[in-house]
């Protein structure tokens, strides 16, 4: 083998063990591709490794701004002011009951109804104007009277014209106006037969004037109407259909018990009782 032939041979081995070291070194690195996939090497920092999302999971992630293909926030807004909407007028009239005075409530209701506000609960904010001007120290029926009068204006759905309809009732009441509160309930329950809160809470207001007119029998029939719609009304409306139940079935008992019919009586308050329970 000639000199020139040997020194040919060490430098094709010395391009060979620089090529291994660059694999080896190569093969230390933090990270490595493979198909796109990103991988932490073992005994990494993997905290500041982004997890990969795909454009579908993020139009459905909640927070995304993207509407999705099931509804997306879009309709979230909407939803939202639905629930704030329907809390501060309950919230409002709340208060206004349970102001420290008849006056700062009917005033808290002024300023609620000349605020920003759906003109559709007008009806209902009347209607609690009125039973609160009642409470007014001067009576003021005339004042009461007029709020009745426009809640019933305004009435929109069943709710608003019992609503409506109980105020009305108790203006008429309050100046004992007996018959006419009785016919006006009536009224309306002609017009508006279905089953409501409001409208249970109207069946017992018209079954204790019926009760003070000595119509045993009308009063009878209106709370036996009473706890049927508010059980039909319990599965929807829980509680507030069943607190109603309650009230016209203690009633109802007290009604038997004034007239002898105590076995009547404790049946019903048996029957209540499973109901409740």
């Amino acid at each position: 083998m000639s000199k020139q032939d040997l020194i040919v041979i060490l430098a094709v081995v010395a391009v060979l063990g620089i090529v291994v070291v660059a694999v080896v070194v190569t093969s230390g690195e933090d990270t490595v591709t493979s198909g796109g996939t990103f991988r932490a090497r073992p005994g990494t920092m993997r905290d500041t490794v982004q997890p990969i999302v795909s454009a579908k999971q993020q139009r459905t992630s909640p927070g995304s701004s993207g509407s999705g293909d099931g509804g997306g926030s879009e309709g979230a807004p909407e939803d939202l002011t639905i629930v704030v909407h329907e809390s501060a007028v309950a919230k409002a009239m709340e208060q206004a009951v349970n102001a420290p005075s008849p006056e700062d409530g009917v005033q808290q209701l002024r300023d609620y109804l000349a605020g920003p506000h759906d003109p559709a609960e007008d009806s209902r904010l009347y209607s609690t104007m009125a039973t609160v001007t009642l409470r007014v120290v001067p009576a003021d029926p005339e004042a009461a009277a007029e709020a009745a009068d426009e809640a019933m204006a305004l009435a929109q759905s069943p709710e608003d014209f019992h609503s409506a309809a109980y105020a009305k009732a108790m203006v008429l009441e309050s100046t004992g106006q007996l018959e006419d509160a009785r016919t006006s309930i009536r009224m309306i329950r002609e017009k508006e037969p279905g089953a409501t809160i409001p409208g249970l809470k109207l069946g017992v207001l018209e079954a204790m004037l019926d009760e003070r007119a000595e119509d045993t029998a009308a009063a009878e029939a209106t709370y036996g109407r009473v706890m049927n719609e508010a059980l039909s009304l319990s599965e929807s409306d829980g509680e507030k259909a069943l607190e109603h139940y309650r009230v016209a079935a203690l009633r109802l008992a007290r009604l038997y018990r004034s007239t002898g019919r105590e076995k009547e009586a404790e049946n019903l308050a048996r029957q209540a009782q499973r109901v409740l329970q």
